[in-house]
């Protein structure tokens, strides 16, 4: 088989499993989304944005997961005011712009456990830092559409508090998620890696 020919089928192969990825992180989206929807704000959405943005080379892709897991699961879940879905529907696809750091940071199978054991906790910092501007943002944009707070400081103020019962929801939700997503890659990384090396062993 000629290089170009191996390059060909590399590139396909890795197209047909990120389109694979793709799909199966919807769905799992999606399912996680319905069945917490119980749990005020846990959910999986901002974890996956995050891991889209780290996985998928196309930004288009990884932006498309948490929007068609929202816009799906809310068919069934029920929509809310027009600027608010707006609101949250933009916050949680923000953790894709992190994919650069994310990749610099988590390299399994390609760095030692030390360096992954860090950047596992840096991308869960950064999780939890996506998860503190959601809340901010979201909550800002309830207190000025919602109408159910008055128009001022002491309004705004009442309106995070409020919200504070709600904040611990989104805080486990997204860091527990992005542990299982960013760390099942992981293992799965490790294994593929130790096979193609057993198997290079075997072929010499």
């Amino acid at each position: 088989m000629s290089n170009v020919s191996k390059v060909s089928t590399i590139v396909k192969r890795k197209t047909v499993t990120e389109i694979c990825v793709f799909v199966l992180l919807v769905l799992a989206g999606v399912a996680a989304r319905l069945y917490f929807q119980y749990l005020p704000n846990f959910a999986p959405v901002a974890a996956l944005a995050l891991f889209a943005g780290y996985y998928f080379r196309s930004r288009i892709a990884a932006i498309a997961v948490p929007l068609l897991v929202m816009v799906v699961s809310d068919r069934f879940i029920g929509g809310y005011q027009f600027y608010l879905m707006v609101t949250v529907y933009t916050t949680l696809s923000l953790p894709v712009i992190a994919r650069s750091a994310a990749r610099k940071w988590f390299r399994p199978a390609a760095a030692s456990w030390h360096q992954n054991a860090w950047g596992g906790t840096r991308v869960l910092c950064t999780t939890f830092a996506f998860s503190m501007l959601f809340f901010l943002v979201t909550n800002l944009a309830v207190w000025i559409w919602s109408g159910i707070y008055d128009h001022s400081f002491s309004g705004l103020a009442y309106c995070y508090v409020q919200a504070i019962p709600f904040l611990r929801y989104t805080l486990m939700g997204d860091l527990a998620f992005a542990f299982a997503l960013f760390g099942g890659y992981a293992v799965i990384a490790n294994a593929v890696c130790s096979m193609a090396q057993a198997r290079f062993s075997l072929e010499r």
